[in-house]
């Protein structure tokens, strides 16, 4: 009782055989291989690993095309990883139980991203972050962690698209 845990964003790659990619299974392996070193931004979202694992929903992969695209930063600067591996949950938000904690902080640390933004409205359960509000960058595990609006919502709403380009132009600053 009495001993605090330390969050999983703050072990680097490596402290645990768990960390160590080598260990990983294949599907987090194989990711990791096609997935940008040192990203300027890592984006997740609730059934990110389901699009990724070769079953891409149309919205999101369209989605994310214009995004990318209306960011304008030059190809590596942006990576995805999952914090789940099932497909978006119609009835509500992802169970905890489909959230694989260790693999995602342990992808994280590997990658090294200046920004992981979670598109998931809300603090993923299971991840520890429920300290985290919309749009208030903060610091877990030594990166800037930022709560934007679900994808879904994003999707479907402009002017929530139209908010987060703008939120993050003004959250990356200028760029030389």
């Amino acid at each position: 009782m009495g001993a605090e845990r330390a969050h999983p964003a703050d072990r680097g790659a490596g402290a645990s055989p768990a960390a160590n990619p080598a260990h990983w299974p294949p599907f987090w392996r194989d990711l990791l291989r096609r997935t940008p070193p040192r990203p300027a931004l890592l984006w997740t979202y609730p059934g990110l690993g389901f699009d990724l694992d070769g079953h891409a929903d149309a919205a999101h992969r369209d989605f994310l095309r214009r995004l990318l695209g209306d960011m304008a930063m030059p190809k590596g600067s942006h990576a995805f990883w999952p914090f789940d591996r099932q497909g978006p949950d119609a009835d509500g938000p992802t169970p905890p139980e489909s959230v694989d904690a260790a693999h995602f902080f342990d992808g994280v640390a590997v990658l090294k991203p200046d920004t992981v933004l979670l598109l998931t409205g809300t603090p993923p359960p299971g991840l520890g972050l429920d300290h985290l509000r919309p749009l208030q960058p903060a610091l877990v595990g030594g990166r800037r962690f930022v709560l934007m609006p679900h994808v879904d919502r994003l999707v479907h709403e402009q002017g929530q698209y139209v908010k987060l380009i703008t939120f993050l132009k003004a959250l990356l600053g200028p760029r030389g």
